[in-house]
């Protein structure tokens, strides 16, 4: 509890929940720690899967499922390769129930892909060891970004021709 006009603070040491560096131009906060289980859960308490709140709701209908319909029928009506990317997840933040989740997400996405007609990319257990790649277990660093990135630009699976086209239509109009 706070007093009235208390502001919250947080430790110093904890980059995670205080950014201590502005976005970057297009929106993102190129994290630099790395996730060593052997650390982090000394300073974060490890929340099994079952007991997470991100999952306490998990629908896989409804608004969202309205929302990326809506998303890829834009995508069309503007002629726009869509490309969804599941970013990889470590293997610690991966328990049974969260596994179970997430295999039910990847399920989801790719009837959604046929469905919708965007393209998919699923990453999400390229690296289940690679803590390096992450900041917490469940978040990409600037390692892991960057390393999707330069992955990214070899896959034959993505229009790359036609993504530059459009952008340089963008920048023209501008």
């Amino acid at each position: 509890a706070f007093l009235a006009g208390e502001k919250p603070t947080f430790a110093d040491d904890n980059p995670l929940l205080v950014p201590t560096q502005p976005l970057d131009a297009h929106g993102f906060l190129a994290l630099e720690q790395r996730f060593d289980p052997n650390t982090y859960y000394q300073r974060f308490p490890r929340i099994l899967g079952q007991y997470d709140a991100d999952y306490s709701r998990f629908d896989l209908s409804g608004l969202q499922t309205q929302s990326l319909g809506s998303l890829a029928a834009f995508a069309r009506s503007q002629q726009k390769p869509l490309i969804f990317i599941n970013l990889p997840l470590t293997q610690d933040y991966l328990d049974p129930t969260r596994l179970r989740r997430e295999r039910q997400f990847q399920t989801y996405l790719q009837q959604q892909s046929q469905a919708q007609g965007f393209g998919l990319i699923d990453l999400m257990q390229q690296w289940p060891t690679q803590n390096g790649y992450f900041a917490d277990p469940s978040h990409l660093n600037r390692h892991g970004a960057a390393a999707i990135a330069q992955q990214l630009t070899t896959r034959a699976d993505i229009p790359w021709t036609v993504l530059a086209q459009s952008a340089a239509e963008t920048a023209a109009r501008r």
